[in-house]
Formats: C-alpha cells, sequence, structure tokens
C-alpha cells in the first residue's frame, strides 16, 4: 500500500510540494490510504508479482502541549494606578519627541491693498497709544480723541485691550503717552 500525504492549511486541501517554505503556519496532517495502482500491460504480463510495495509508516510527531493560561486574579487598585503612570509616561516621552521635532512657521501676508481692512494689528496698537496720548494732551473730554477711541475699538480684539488696559492700571505699559 501507498500513502500520500495530503496537508490541511486554513481548512484548504493541497498536496504538499518536494520542499518545505521557510515560515509555514501550523498545519494539519491528513493520511489517507491509496490503493497502488498498476497497470494493466504490467498485470497481464504477470510481472506485479515481482514487485514489493514498502509502506513507510513515520512515527507521528508529538504536538507540543499549548502554554496553560496564566491565572491572574483581580487587579489591585496599586496595579491599575502603576499602569496608568506607565501608560502616561509612555504617552508624555511620545509628546515630547513630537513637539521637539515639529516646529510651526508663522507667517504673516503682506500689505495686499485689495483687502484694506485685513491685517491690521500694527494700526490697531498705534490707534489705542495715539487715543491716550490725546488723552493725556487734550483731556479727558475732547473730541477730537473720540477718533482714535472709535478707531482701536473696532479694529483691536477685546482681549488685547483688556490686557493693555491692565498694564496700564499697574503702571507697566510700554506706550508712548
Amino acid at each position: 500500500m501507498l500513502f500520500f500525504v495530503k496537508a490541511r492549511a486554513d481548512s484548504e486541501e493541497q498536496e504538499t510540494a518536494p520542499f518545505e517554505p521557510a515560515p509555514a503556519p501550523p498545519v494539519e496532517l491528513v493520511v489517507e490510504e491509496v490503493a497502488p495502482k498498476i497497470p494493466a500491460a504490467v498485470q497481464a504480463s504477470g510481472a506485479a508479482q515481482d514487485f514489493v510495495v514498502l509502506e513507510n509508516s513515520p512515527e507521528p510527531a508529538p504536538e507540543p502541549e499549548p502554554e496553560p493560561p496564566k491565572i491572574m486574579g483581580k487587579p489591585t487598585d496599586a496595579d491599575i494606578e502603576a499602569a496608568k503612570q506607565e501608560l502616561v509616561q509612555d504617552i508624555l516621552a511620545k509628546l515630547e519627541e513630537i513637539d521637539g521635532a515639529i516646529v510651526p512657521e508663522v507667517v504673516t501676508a503682506p500689505y495686499d491693498p485689495r483687502f484694506p481692512t485685513t491685517n491690521q494689528n500694527r494700526h490697531c496698537f498705534i490707534r489705542y497709544n495715539e487715543y491716550y496720548k490725546c488723552k493725556f494732551e487734550r483731556g479727558e473730554d475732547d473730541k477730537r480723541c473720540l477718533f482714535y477711541q472709535r478707531a482701536y475699538k473696532s479694529m483691536c480684539p477685546p482681549d488685547w485691550v483688556e490686557e493693555w488696559e491692565d498694564l496700564r492700571e499697574q503702571g507697566l505699559w510700554f506706550g508712548k503717552y
């Protein structure tokens, strides 16, 4: 009797090649018994009696025992905290690497006469300074200073104005007036 070995990998049946590929997925071996086929001409001549069929019965390889699953109890609060701290440290280390590598380049657009109201930061600061300079030189109630006040209030973001007012009250304002 002759035996052919078929390999079954991922529930597909394939005949094995004469060589094995280097990395192979786990394979389940299925042994099927096949009757030898002797041509009719050989059987008629009686030469079939001279042949001896050798059976190779390889010993089945012992299957490795699967590793027993690790038995873990419930994690304690200390274990959870330690895992959280380790995860946070890993994330912070990765963020520091990223922050050091990326440096944003801030570029402002040059003046464009088609859009006269854009990029007015410089004018905002100048109008704010001129308002307080006018107020200092001409007095609190002068009508000519209202132009500067309206100009800086319409151009300047409120956050900037609040910050500048705080600096003026503390005596740390760096504007000239």
